[in-house]
């Protein structure tokens, strides 16, 4: 091959070079550009992922503190039965239980605490209703008659021979009193709808101060 074929071939090979470079440039340019594409998608999914992440840790913490409000109105309630005057325990502890049973499921803190408010609209009634029942005195096993007034008191009639007395709800002790015979006979012919309401005088406990309620 002449010198002047030589330098022909370089020519071509030189442009086939530079084309092939440019080539090269464009896609490196193209691929740098995806790149700061990617890296600001990338960027974006991580400020969403930790937004995301904050999200869930404030929700964790609202959750815990409902569950504790949740959990602390049930314990109130149990107070109000324990430290009150003890009608229907049974019945009323049961209830409790069942919250508390109810709280720990997987229901949701709306209906947690509907069921909650339903425990505490059933006590409010209470205190706005009279009833007689029969019953024990724990001391002696007697049968009575219990006669409730509210949710503040509780006095009983023996159902054998005589005896009238109250629940003392400071000393949590039956109180003898036939003081009151007329007035718990009267309130037992009330609640049985035998006589039409009327004024009690009953031994009404006086209020605890603030500082000797147990929370």
């Amino acid at each position: 091959m002449g010198a002047a074929g030589y330098v022909v071939q370089l020519s071509q090979e030189t442009r086939s070079l530079a084309s092939e470079y440019r080539r090269l440039l464009a896609r490196t340019e193209k691929l740098s550009a995806r790149n700061g594409e990617l890296a600001s998608q990338v960027s974006e999914q991580t400020r969403l992922i930790e937004s995301r992440r904050e999200e869930l840790r404030s929700a964790e913490s609202t959750a815990s503190g409902i569950d504790a409000l949740l959990a602390d109105l049930v314990l109130r309630l149990e107070h109000f039965v324990e430290d009150g005057v003890p009608f229907l325990l049974e019945e009323r502890r049961a209830r409790i239980q069942r919250l508390r049973t109810f709280l720990a499921s997987s229901a949701t803190a709306v209906d947690k605490y509907g069921r909650i408010l339903e425990a505490y609209q059933i006590e409010e009634e209470y205190g706005r209703t009279v009833d007689v029942y029969a019953g024990k005195l724990a001391a002696d096993e007697r049968p009575v008659e219990l006669l409730r007034i509210g949710n503040v008191l509780l006095l009983y009639h023996a159902r054998v021979g005589s005896g009238t007395g109250y629940w003392n709800t400071e000393q949590k002790v039956w109180v003898a009193d036939d003081d009151y015979e007329k007035a718990v006979l009267k309130g037992i012919r009330i609640a049985n709808k035998k006589d039409a309401p009327d004024l009690i005088v009953a031994p009404i406990p006086a209020p605890r101060s603030r500082t000797e309620v147990k929370r």
